[in-house]
C-alpha cells in the first residue's frame, strides 16, 4: 500500500511512516510521535492516510499478542491537525 501511495499518490518517503510487525505499544508510540510531528510541521490542508493490515476481532486489532481498540485509531485521526483523515483497516 505504501509503495502505491508513493508511486501513484506522490507521497514522498520523508512524509511517510511504515511499521511492520509492531505490537500495540509500538503502534501507540508511533502514533504519538506522528501527532507531535503533525503539530510541529503540519499544515491545515494536509491529508493523512492510516493503513493497517492485521488480524482483528470484537472492535480491536490483534497485534503480536496485544490488542489495540479500533476506537483508539479513530480518536487519533480525529485529533490529527489535518483537513482529511482516512483510516483503512484491512483485517479478518
Amino acid at each position: 500500500m505504501l509503495e502505491a501511495l508513493q508511486q501513484v499518490g506522490g507521497v514522498t518517503p520523508e512524509r511517510s511512516v511504515a511499521l511492520y510487525g509492531a505490537d500495540a505499544a509500538k503502534l501507540r508510540a508511533a502514533l504519538a510521535k506522528l501527532l507531535e510531528r503533525l503539530a510541529a510541521e503540519g499544515q491545515s490542508d494536509d491529508r493523512l492516510v492510516v493503513y493497517v493490515s492485521s488480524h482483528a476481532g470484537e472492535g480491536a486489532l490483534h497485534l503480536k499478542g496485544s490488542e489495540l481498540p479500533l476506537a483508539e485509531l479513530a480518536a487519533f485521526l480525529k485529533a490529527a491537525p489535518v483537513s482529511v483523515g482516512l483510516l483503512v483497516v484491512d483485517a479478518c
